[in-house]
């Protein structure tokens, strides 16, 4: 399958095809925006489910007879129909972690029974909706006949939540669902305008705004320039997607703030906030992590796989939803 290619199985795959894939690469987009569209992401890792019509059954990790195959501390638990099996963590820890992301409802009510646990947290933020339904407060949001997932539609939390979503079907499903629009660069579907501004003059702007003068094209001659809001929360959801390298420095000397990187957002050019740490994953894409349990397991099951690797060891923390062949 091209451009994906199919892999193997996942324990604790988000998507319910349950397969491990290859994702494709993503470009940083040239332009500055109060939010960068398109950036080099925070979350890069493309996951698409791959068409149920071409590809072949996951291949069973346990026999679904004899329930043997597993090693020790997992159960082999059955779903669809008896035609796939997978090893599960029956400790409570790894148990819940897992469970929320297990769509196939004979799978999840399976190993419920055989490791004589509930799911607790079935239906929280960020967990799948095709086979139970969200806790109250979070929507139910669609983006394939293969995948629906529970958002939680306040502001901040959506935010925090949709730039992992490299699903471009998911965050434009969830933009209207929520009636938000999402200001990550992983999306790159924010259509927030951005307001321009005379480089010369510094005129141009709105009440409450100040012109921030950016770099010169040097094959057009043109000077970027752009409206910026210097309010407290305005200006730090914004200025980390800044990736003009004269922009920032001028937008913090205007409103008389620095930029620190959020949680999610790049620390290439910037430190991150207190109480994150800059995980560095390639070359040209560091990302500012929190390092807080729950914050890293809500974040960490939609990161490529370097991501993960290099949070972990920062962290010293597992990835419970980590995409793995037991």
């Amino acid at each position: 399958l091209k451009p994906f290619e199919l892999k193997r199985p996942c324990l604790n795959s988000p998507h319910p095809a349950a397969w491990s894939v290859d994702p494709p690469p993503t470009k940083m987009m040239a332009g500055v925006s109060r939010v960068l569209v398109a950036a080099a992401v925070a979350l890069p890792m493309l996951i698409s489910a791959a068409d149920s019509s071409n590809a072949a059954p996951p291949a069973p990790q346990c026999d679904a007879a004899t329930r043997e195959g597993c090693g020790e501390g997992l159960a082999c638990a059955v779903g669809s129909g008896g035609n796939y099996t997978q090893c599960v963590n029956c400790s409570a820890e790894q148990f819940d972690r897992a469970c929320p992301y297990w769509a196939d409802a004979d799978l999840l009510a399976d190993a419920e029974k055989v490791c004589d646990r509930k799911c607790t947290t079935l239906g929280g933020r960020g967990g799948q909706c095709l086979s139970a339904e969200c806790d109250d407060g979070l929507a139910c949001v669609h983006s394939s006949e293969t995948w629906a997932q529970c958002v939680d539609c306040t502001e901040v939390a959506f935010q925090e939540d949709c730039g992992a979503w490299s699903d471009q079907k998911l965050v434009g499903a969830a933009e209207k669902e929520c009636g938000l629009k999402c200001s990550s660069p992983a999306s790159g579907l924010s259509t927030l305008d951005i307001a321009r501004c005379d480089a010369g003059t510094r005129e141009g702007c709105g009440a409450g705004l100040v012109c921030a003068v950016g770099s010169t094209d040097a094959s057009s001659g043109d000077t970027y320039a752009q409206c910026v809001d210097c309010t407290a929360e305005e200006f730090d959801n914004a200025c980390p997607y800044w990736a003009d390298p004269k922009l920032l420095p001028d937008a913090e000397a205007l409103c008389d703030r620095t930029c620190y990187g959020h949680r999610g957002s790049q620390c290439n050019t910037i430190e991150c906030g207190e109480g994150l740490a800059c995980v560095r994953e390639k070359e040209t894409w560091s990302q500012c992590v929190d390092c807080s349990e729950v914050a890293f397991q809500e974040d960490c099951k939609s990161w490529s796989p370097k991501l993960v690797d290099a949070a972990e060891k920062e962290c010293e923390i597992e990835c419970g939803a980590r995409l793995r062949l037991i």
